[in-house]
């Protein structure tokens, strides 16, 4: 039997939205046989059991395996990544009057949020300055009756919580928090580090 080959580009993140995950939604497919490319192209690689927003890491390995399960005659050829990672996003029926609605609420939030960081930036970080100067704009006096003081005591840790994506031992959602990304990036940098020292002082590496 005539042997063929297959080249596949896994690319880094690919967004889904359909439940069965072919290899053709996470990697590209090319091959001479462009038939064996769409056959190829269609091998299921995932199927998304909770139809909930998630993300799953795989290797490349996993689609290799798959490709070789298939037709025992093919040689697959990676062009892309090696690990990668399948993000699923249940398709929303939202109308586009909430679209709206979604982004001016976020607009409005951006704006206010930055007009107070310019004026307490200006106010030399001095919040009650800039509560005063609003009371005085909005009231006509500079003794309000309080609410900007509670608003931001609750919109600073809620702020701070949504941020970091975590709260107590319950994180919020899947994806990782800044700390976490942080300490990843830590590792891999101690990592690259050690091999280098190691390659520079002329030192085998432990196999």
């Amino acid at each position: 039997m005539e042997e063929k080959t297959v080249y596949i580009k896994p690319e880094l993140s690919s967004l889904v939205e359909n439940t069965r995950v072919t290899l053709s939604d996470v990697a590209q497919v090319y091959a001479y046989d462009e038939k064996l490319a769409k056959e190829v192209g269609a091998i299921e690689v995932l199927h998304i059991q909770k139809k909930k927003k998630q993300k799953t890491a795989m290797s490349v390995l996993r689609l290799v395996r798959l490709i070789s399960d298939y037709r025992s005659d093919i040689t697959v050829v990676n062009l892309g990544e090696k690990d990668f990672i399948v993000e699923y996003k249940p398709p929303e029926k939202t109308k586009r009057a909430l679209e709206l609605l979604k982004t001016f609420c976020v607009s409005l939030v951006v704006f206010a949020g930055s007009a107070f960081t310019i004026m307490t930036f200006n106010e030399d970080a001095s919040v009650d300055k800039v509560f005063q100067k609003f009371y005085q704009l909005v009231l006509g006096n500079g003794n309000g009756n309080g609410w900007l003081e509670v608003s931001y005591s609750i919109g600073l840790p809620l702020g701070i919580i949504l941020f970091f994506n975590h709260f107590t031992t319950a994180k919020i959602d899947s994806d990782p928090t800044p700390l976490q990304i942080q300490m990843r990036q830590y590792e891999q940098s101690e990592e690259t580090t050690i091999i280098e020292n190691a390659s520079r002082e002329g030192k085998k590496l432990e196999k």
